[in-house]
């Protein structure tokens, strides 16, 4: 056996262990089923507010939003049964309390790893302006309500 096939062995039966237990990357530790514990987000940038025009971000919302998170934001659109995990319920009052207005934004903007979520949740800062994220991110704010 060579050094490179013992090498290759170890590191795959290393990443096997990894995964089974969890990892720790940077500041967000993942479990197995891709759902953040405990994560750390990079604080906000100083004066961050969230405004932005509801009706806009409903009309972006319906676009790029509903087929995973629902008409309804209770993340049962069509796209929903093929994920795992789940859609995020932004009616889920108790969880969307927890998160800061800086959260929403930027796990849109960045993607659900960006704030220590599931990475199918995908960045959407590449196909949609600062000021449509801000939108998307005040509209989702209403489902809790």
């Amino acid at each position: 056996m060579t050094n490179e096939t013992t090498t290759r062995g170890a590191m795959a039966a290393l990443a096997v262990i990894v995964l089974m237990a969890g990892i720790s990357i940077g500041q967000v530790s993942l479990s197995s089923a891709g759902e953040a514990s405990g994560a750390t987000v990079r604080p906000a940038p100083e004066g961050f507010s969230l405004q932005g025009d509801p009706k806009l971000g409903r009309r972006i919302y319906k676009q790029y939003c509903q087929k995973c998170h629902g008409k309804k934001g209770d993340g049962n659109g069509l796209m929903a049964r093929n994920l795992d995990p789940k859609p995020r319920d932004f009616t889920n009052k108790e969880d969307m309390g927890k998160r800061s207005d800086w959260e929403i934004y930027l796990g849109i903007k960045e993607g659900g790893s960006a704030v220590g979520l599931s990475d199918e949740m995908a960045p959407w800062g590449d196909t949609l302006t600062d000021d449509e994220i801000r939108a998307v991110a005040v509209y989702i704010r209403q489902f809790a309500k």
